[in-house]
């Protein structure tokens, strides 16, 4: 019941049907995060990536929820396929980018340090990948 409240509230976030590109699965990490941790910022600082990545045509969409009530994964973030055929090359991708991201940040960089401090403060996590149910005909 946990994950079907946030799969609705995740659903919510999702593009519309109809987009030129549409999604077939939307793959979730769930995330346990201190509530005074810096989960959001890790994610934020690898959005501009993965928001990259959809202009490029390799996600549909990316994005972050969070929510201060409710069960202990309380950190999420999802992309949006059109298949999961090329989706762990893109995803494999995705980590590398961000991999070369914190190796360019220097000391005055605030993402220097943001990669200790989330193993830190988010201590587990796992992934979820759900197809998307198309409506039924005449819909």
């Amino acid at each position: 019941m946990k994950h079907a409240v946030s799969l609705l509230a995740l659903l919510l976030f999702l593009p519309p049907q109809g987009q030129a590109q549409e999604a077939t699965h939307t793959v979730v990490r769930y995330w346990k995060c201190s509530p005074q941790g810096p989960g959001i910022e890790w994610l934020q600082s690898a959005r501009p990536i993965a928001l990259e990545m959809v202009d490029e045509g390799k996600f549909v969409s990316y994005g972050i929820l969070a929510h201060s009530w409710g069960d202990e994964w309380n950190v999420v973030d999802y992309f949006t396929v059109d298949g999961l055929d090329t989706f762990f090359e893109h995803f494999s991708e995705f980590g590398q980018r961000v991999g070369q991201m914190r190796l360019a940040a220097n000391e005055d960089d605030p993402n220097a340090h943001i990669v200790t401090a989330f193993r830190e403060s988010c201590t587990e996590h796992k992934d979820v990948i759900y197809a998307v149910v198309p409506p039924p005909s005449g819909e």
